[in-house]
């Protein structure tokens, strides 16, 4: 009972975020929800279902779809009856964020001055870590001492090349299709480019060692203003505050291929939702 009254006198707030973060999982349903008959679905699976549909697409930072995610977030605050922290629960903010254009990212195999192979963005490889580049070089599986390309089966086994002087790009293969977000570059200064490649390219590619690959990748990072949505249960005491919070960005899509974060964190914002 301390602890309730504790509680009570602390302003709360339920906030979705713009940083990179676990995922959160979902605990039972509540007990309405288990009264429902069995073809009803419950608020949890109605909020997880639309945050991971082709509306939200990802939920890429800078994206449509991330947009339609916070507005549906905005209104699962109102209809829950929170407060907003500013006006139409919307918090702005500034952040540097990637445009990936895949109309401007190729990636070729050269035999001499042929090209004999042409890989597709989004269909054969994506991004790791990927800046503005252009190189073109001999294909490897295993470092040489030469500026090189190098071909890694297993991606635990790339970060041990990163700081080899003559590793100019690394090309993994990504057996779960899994992507990252480009947070990660903010992190990693000087790193080298790295691709990864789906499963049947990577057995594809392999025929081509020795000869040459060359990417060219121009990608724009721009100056936008982000969304943080944040709703208020006031206490009796507005000097504390309890905060509640999940991301709700993820890493968005390329074409009609959609990462669509259902752990990472559509599940963390669902659970705070039901939390309010």
């Amino acid at each position: 009972m301390k602890k309730f009254k504790k509680y009570r006198a602390i302003g709360l707030f339920l906030i979705c975020i713009f940083i990179f973060a676990g995922c959160s999982s979902i605990n039972n349903k509540n007990h309405d929800t288990q009264n429902a008959s069995k073809n009803e679905k419950s608020q949890i699976e109605k909020d997880i279902e639309y945050l991971t549909s082709d509306i939200c697409a990802g939920r890429g930072p800078g994206t449509e779809g991330n947009e339609q995610a916070a507005n549906y977030i905005a209104e699962r605050f109102n209809e829950i009856g929170l407060e907003p922290l500013k006006k139409d629960y919307v918090l702005t903010y500034t952040k540097k964020t990637e445009k990936i254009d895949p109309n401007k990212i190729t990636l070729e195999v050269l035999d001499g001055s042929n090209v004999v192979d042409t890989l597709t963005y989004g269909r054969d490889y994506i991004e790791v870590l990927l800046n503005d580049t252009t190189l073109t070089l001999p294909l490897v599986i295993s470092p040489c001492d030469y500026e090189c390309a190098l071909l890694v089966e297993d991606p635990k086994e790339s970060a041990q090349y990163r700081n080899n002087n003559y590793v100019k790009l690394i090309i993994q293969k990504n057996s779960n299709n899994s992507r990252g977000g480009s947070f990660y570059n903010d992190f990693l200064q000087n790193y080298i480019p790295s691709i990864s490649v789906f499963p049947e390219t990577y057995e594809n590619i392999q025929k081509y060692i020795g000869k040459s690959i060359r990417l060219d990748a121009d990608i724009d990072i721009e100056d936008e203003i982000q969304k943080n949505i944040a709703g208020v249960i006031k206490g009796e005491n507005s000097s504390n505050a309890l905060v509640i919070s999940a991301h709700y960005d993820h890493v968005g899509n390329v074409g009609d291929k959609i990462w669509r974060g259902a752990l990472d964190n559509a599940s963390g914002v669902c659970a705070m939702l039901e939390a309010a």
